[in-house]
């Protein structure tokens, strides 16, 4: 057996030891943690199956935001800039109405339709 496939079968065994602890302490956790659903009245108005945020724990799951503006209705118009700039702002208005702010964000993934905006 050369060291090579000793150091595959070790981190193969480490995987699955963190796997099986996983596996257990999990429904321990999810059921000790309470998972809050936050939906708004624009989302019940116009019968949306999702929610606007989930809340487990002391986290903050948003859902996706795009560059819509509210108050005009439709999509902001004049490109990825104004977009992204909007999509800030729904970003920073919707974690402020649960009570966080920009500097609680730990993740944030970006969706672009052309990937050279």
């Amino acid at each position: 057996m050369k060291i090579r496939d000793i150091n595959i079968k070790k981190n193969t065994l480490s995987f699955l030891a963190l796997l099986l602890v996983g596996l257990l302490c999990s429904p321990t956790l999810i059921a000790k943690t309470e998972i809050k659903h936050f939906r708004s009245q624009q989302n019940i108005d116009h019968n949306y199956p999702f929610s606007d945020a989930v809340q487990v724990g002391d986290l903050l799951f948003l859902s996706g935001q795009i560059g819509f503006d509210s108050k005009k209705g439709k999509l902001v118009e004049g490109g990825i800039q104004t977009e992204s700039k909007q999509t800030m702002n729904n970003i920073r208005t919707s974690l402020s109405t649960y009570g966080y702010s920009m500097n609680d964000v730990v993740k944030c993934t970006v969706m672009l339709a052309d990937i050279l905006d």
